[in-house]
């Protein structure tokens, strides 16, 4: 079980009904929502979370003893939504929000800055960053040769746009910030497992192949030099696991070079394989087997020989619920880390055929 602490100034939500957290490596902002009792007359103490109130929210195990474990950071941000309800003599509440990334969605960048030469994407999101959402990478960023954002676009839209190309996805982080993540390339582990007849009991694998193709074609353009070696940028990738004939050709963002122009084939053929390769799960409780909590960019076993499944996947999304009806339950959806940039997790394991990998 899990004591949840949901405050802001110093002031705690002394109750409420229902709490649910999402957090993905595909977000920037993790996003929350909570149902709670209204006090008639508007003046309880669930009326200081109030918009555009900062808020924290922080899980501690409850121990088998009754003791409390660590308190862990689950979301640092700001209540967007606050909707109050009357019916009769009955009050209730909503209120809704987002981590600090939420303002890279909302705001617009400062584009009298000029254009950015030579720097990486984390050079300009926190040359970018008015309002201390705080960037981090966990891997080694390319530079870009040049690029501006244009007047009224979002400092997320700018970054979006450039993903592709870096090979990366945004994710936000339970402080708040957001960290441009390769989150296959060399994730934590999760220190339990999800075996079938233990641990695990329900859930659905997912053998999508209709992003799948049987070569990667991408393009693109240098602004170093003139003629071909410079103007028609080409790099190609097979997946021999793809036996029909399905060619896709790709644009490299931005100006590029030979060497990324490859790297790019190859993950984007890598990365359709994996996103084909997913697992949905329900947790009984928001930690796995080892105790520790299910965060998204972790790596963990996963046995399931009815969904024929036996090797790691990736932690992809993680939805935190607690409800006065069904209690606490975590909802997961897991890929293989090849869909991330790392290494396909189906490597050493017994998988079905289905999951085969791009060869």
């Amino acid at each position: 079980m899990e004591r949840v602490t949901i405050s802001t100034g110093g002031a705690a939500l002394p109750a409420y009904k229902e709490l649910s957290i999402e957090a993905s490596v595909k977000d920037a902002a993790r996003c929350f929502s909570i149902e709670a009792t209204l006090t008639v007359g508007g003046d309880g103490p669930e009326a200081v979370f109030l918009p555009p109130a900062p808020i924290q929210i922080a899980t501690q195990r409850i121990l088998p003893g009754g003791g409390l474990g660590p308190s862990e950071l689950l979301l640092v941000g700001y209540v967007d939504r606050y909707t109050p309800r009357l019916k009769a003599r009955e009050a209730t509440l909503s209120f809704s929000g987002r981590s600090k990334g939420g303002d890279a969605c909302d705001c617009s960048v400062d584009h009298t800055r000029g254009d950015y030469v030579e720097k990486t994407l984390l050079d300009i999101a926190k040359d970018q960053d008015a309002t201390g959402i705080g960037f981090s990478a966990d891997f080694p960023m390319d530079k870009i040769d040049r690029t501006r954002p244009n007047i009224g676009e979002s400092l997320f839209g700018f970054l979006r746009a450039h993903l592709d190309g870096a090979m990366c996805t945004m994710a936000g982080q339970a402080d708040g910030s957001i960290r441009f993540t390769r989150a296959g390339v060399n994730p934590a582990r999760q220190p339990g497992a999800i075996i079938e007849g233990s641990t695990f009991f329900a859930g659905e694998a997912d053998f999508d192949w209709s992003q799948r193709h049987s070569e990667y074609h991408v393009h693109g353009q240098s602004h170093k030099g003139t003629g071909p070696s410079a103007t028609q940028l080409h790099a190609s990738e097979s997946d021999g696991a793809v036996t029909r004939r399905r060619r896709v050709h790709v644009v490299h963002p931005g100006h590029t070079d030979s060497d990324r122009v490859s790297r790019h084939a190859k993950n984007h053929r890598n990365a359709a394989a994996g996103e084909g390769t997913r697992l949905r799960y329900t947790s009984s409780t928001w930690r796995d087997s080892g105790g520790a909590l299910w965060v998204p960019g972790n790596k963990v076993w996963v046995e399931s020989p009815t969904l024929s499944l036996v090797q790691d996947m990736l932690v992809e999304r993680v939805e935190y619920r607690m409800s006065a009806d069904q209690g606490e339950y975590a909802m997961l959806e897991l890929v293989d880390p090849q869909a991330h940039g790392g290494a396909s997790g189906r490597g050493v394991n017994k998988s079905g055929s289905a999951w085969v990998a791009p060869r």
